[in-house]
């Protein structure tokens, strides 16, 4: 198998089903630079801050998205 050379765009997801988006194209040795776009419903409770009113779903699975993404509070 290829080693996976992460590239700006590319989804990374976790056993939980949160979703991450790579951003960039350099990044740290075994690291990767990304920023969580969805959340899983089970999760979303957890983190203090508004949802987008529409939901998506993933392999069965709902998911919320952060109505801002990129403030400094939501991070």
């Amino acid at each position: 198998m290829d080693e996976w050379i992460p590239r700006d765009g590319d989804i990374l997801t976790t056993n939980e089903d949160f979703i991450f988006y790579v951003f960039g194209y350099e990044h740290p040795s075994n690291r990767v630079f990304s920023f969580l776009k969805y959340i899983p419903s089970d999760y979303a409770n957890l983190f203090p801050i508004r949802y987008l009113s529409r939901k998506w779903n993933f392999e069965g699975k709902k998911l919320f998205r952060a109505e801002r993404l990129y403030t400094a509070q939501n991070y």
